[in-house]
């Protein structure tokens, strides 16, 4: 659950506590407060909203800090989860003039110990679908620096704050609904899920057609972020009927126990393990490949639990 931060405070966060857990019985765990607060043009980028006089990532971590014990004194229960660059990727370790430090550093500095999650976004892009389809490996580094952080400023309780993936799509990328998309998703999602993350999810449901379609590797790409089509058209052209499922869909499916197991036993993947018995070496084959491997081993899993 995001609480509202850019136009909020911490009573009505507390508020909405009380209603969901208290009142309702909901047991809503996770809080993030905001939403890419560091978009809020106080480093000259801005793209959130956020109506409070100072928006510095101090600020930021002040009041990360009162949101959390107004919330926590509702439901001490609750999980209270900051705000975050992703290390390595824009706007990671840019300091605004006047500030003494980048955001993570400030935020964590001032409110590390009154955190129980940090939250990233994770739209790595690509000129090409293949720069797409590597940028799980740079998994590994981004939660290394990221658990390096929270043990710099979490003190005693660093090892117990998880990290949290909130978005994550091919924005940036030239794949976005085709299938190179649909590859990148299920890698994406086990490479964060290895590293110890303990939630990902993806950019959106419904998103709708932010430009015309294009047509990359042969295939129409919508340039659309969501897994299901909106029925949306753009520039004269039109996606699939809504709710009609997009190749990223059918590649997040692919790691659920939901895929039947005759589905499974049956599908390409036997005759690929047939002529790849073991996964090619580093750079003896396309990127695209390599995934393909790693998702049959997955798929195998699944029938196996199934």
């Amino acid at each position: 659950m995001t609480a509202n931060y850019g136009s909020g405070t911490p009573q009505e966060a507390a508020d909405w506590v009380k209603y969901a857990n208290v009142d309702k019985h909901y047991g809503v765990k996770y809080w993030e407060i905001g939403n890419e607060v560091y978009g809020n043009g106080h480093d000259g980028n801005g793209w959130e909203g956020d109506t409070h006089a100072d928006k510095s990532p101090a600020a930021y971590a002040r009041n990360l800090v009162a949101y959390a014990k107004a919330m926590k004194a509702v439901d001490p229960t609750v999980k209270i989860g900051a705000v975050l660059t992703t290390p390595g990727y824009w706007p990671d370790a840019v300091k605004a003039p006047g500030d003494s430090a980048d955001w993570n550093h400030t935020v964590l500095s001032i409110a590390g110990t009154s955190i129980n999650f940090a939250i990233v976004h994770w739209y790595p892009g690509g000129t090409s679908t293949s720069d797409l389809l590597k940028t799980p490996a740079q998994i590994g580094a981004t939660t290394s620096a990221l658990r390096s952080l929270i043990a710099t400023y979490a003190g005693a309780h660093a090892a117990s704050v998880e990290i949290a993936v909130t978005e994550t799509d091919g924005d940036f990328s030239a794949a976005k609904t085709s299938q190179a998309a649909a590859l990148y998703a299920p890698d994406t999602y086990m490479s964060w899920l290895e590293h110890g993350v303990v939630n990902v999810d993806w950019w959106d449901l419904h998103n709708g057609m932010g430009t015309a379609p294009t047509t990359v590797n042969g295939e129409t790409d919508y340039q659309h972020e969501g897994v299901l089509s909106s029925g949306s058209c753009s520039a004269g052209h039109c996606e699939p009927p809504r709710d009609t499922p997009f190749p990223t869909y059918w590649g997040i499916s692919s790691l659920t126990g939901k895929i039947a197991t005759t589905q499974l036993l049956h599908h390409p993947c036997a005759a690929r393990a047939n002529a790849h018995p073991r996964p090619p070496a580093p750079g003896s084959g396309a990127a695209s490949g390599r995934l393909a491997d790693r998702m049959c081993a997955e798929r195998a899993h699944i029938a196996r639990l199934a």
